[in-house]
């Protein structure tokens, strides 16, 4: 079986395999429409510059996950379902703390790197099923539970549900999302499998767990669920205006239909980040001309009511828009670390060639010179000025 992935490895016959089923009917709390969201850049000051520490054995690119773990952070090569490495606060290399591979004290694979508690815990395929894997650490004998579904991604909600995003995929799945009891018992089943299109399986980044609240994303929709008990509801929702992917594509021949959205571009949620005062939206708009990241900042520090819209006339929202090139320092977020700090990760030649339009701190200047241009990418912890 064959599995694609949305972002950031794109492609437009990913749109072909997407069915045509739209999320419930919802009333959620904030709108924002995209192409009203008034376009600035961001005041950012660079506090820290973390360069990951190089060696033979764990040279990495910037197509990985992160992972906030014991005042450190965890690297996973996301993109090959590779190894699991752990780096101090400081960048300095411990090692590997999951290796992919046969052979004792290894792994046969990873499918998903859960957020990390006091151990590790990740998804791993079998067969038409999914294990979910415990790895207690430091040391620790690894505890399995079959899933009963096949999951490509899986998080934990703050009481105490799994949720497993399943995605479209018939006839294995029926539903897209699942939410099971830690012994791997199915307790609910939302976004139902009824499409009639050919498609494949589609991964992306789904889940979105933070340390009290996890949102949920599903593939190609509009709306951001949040995870509450044994039910999902609406968060915030998005309008693509002319991006959208229209009604009349699902009515086409598929070859003819993927030939005019690929002319006319469309847009989809990439990503999620979450303080207590702000939540920042990763819109990748793909068109002709490229993919661009419209980064969307919500300053949640006032409530609106179900009927509010979030556009130009809002005071509350803003975003910067960066394409993928060699000077976007700031184009790949990873989550906040503090309320107002968030933390990117970056090429270390990107890194050199932004520097001269960044603020930083006294000293991160100086510290660039010993730096190797094919050195680990380095972690930025810049503040919102």
């Amino acid at each position: 079986m064959r599995f694609l992935s949305i972002f950031p490895c794109l492609s437009m016959f990913m749109i072909l395999l997407v069915s045509c089923e739209s999320s419930p009917d919802s009333s959620p709390v904030d709108r924002i429409v995209l192409m009203e969201v008034i376009e600035d850049t961001f005041s950012w000051e660079i506090k820290e510059l973390i360069p990951l520490e190089t060696h033979s054995d764990n040279l990495l690119s910037t197509q990985v996950e992160v992972r906030f773990w014991n005042d450190g952070y965890l690297i996973w090569e996301s993109q090959r379902r590779g190894d699991v490495h752990y780096f101090l606060s400081d960048g300095a290399y411990v090692g590997k703390l999951l290796e992919v591979g046969e052979g004792p004290d290894k792994v046969a694979g990873i499918s998903h790197l859960l957020r990390p508690g006091e151990g590790l815990e990740i998804l791993a395929g079998q067969g038409m099923h999914t294990e979910l894997i415990r790895f207690p650490m430091p040391k620790g004998t690894p505890e399995s539970t079959s899933l009963g579904v096949l999951g490509f991604s899986a998080e934990w909600s703050p009481t105490g549900r799994l949720a497993v995003y399943a995605g479209h995929n018939l006839p294995v799945s029926d539903h897209r999302l699942y939410l099971l009891d830690e012994e791997g018992v199915i307790v609910g089943r939302f976004l139902e499998n009824d499409y009639s299109n050919d498609m494949m399986p589609i991964t992306g980044v789904n889940l979105y767990a933070f340390p009290d609240r996890l949102f949920f994303h599903d593939s190609f929709d509009d709306v951001i669920y949040e995870v509450v008990g044994d039910s999902i509801t609406p968060h915030v929702s998005f309008d693509f205006g002319r991006m959208a992917v229209p009604a009349e594509f699902w009515e086409e021949d598929l070859m003819e239909g993927f030939m005019k959205l690929n002319e006319r571009g469309f847009a989809d949620v990439y990503r999620m980040h979450d303080s207590e005062s702000y939540s920042l939206f990763e819109i990748y708009v793909q068109s002709i001309k490229g993919v661009e990241n419209h980064q969307v900042l919500l300053d949640k520090s006032s409530k609106l009511d179900k009927s509010s819209k979030l556009d130009k006339s809002s005071n509350r929202i803003k975003k910067q828009v960066l394409q993928q090139h060699e000077s976007a320092v700031f184009y790949q977020p990873v989550g906040f670390r503090s309320d107002r700090e968030l933390v990117f990760l970056v090429e270390m030649k990107t890194l050199k060639s932004g520097v001269g339009q960044m603020q930083l701190a006294p000293g991160l200047r100086d510290q660039l010179e010993g730096w190797a241009d094919d050195d680990n990418p380095v972690l930025i912890v810049a503040a919102l000025r």
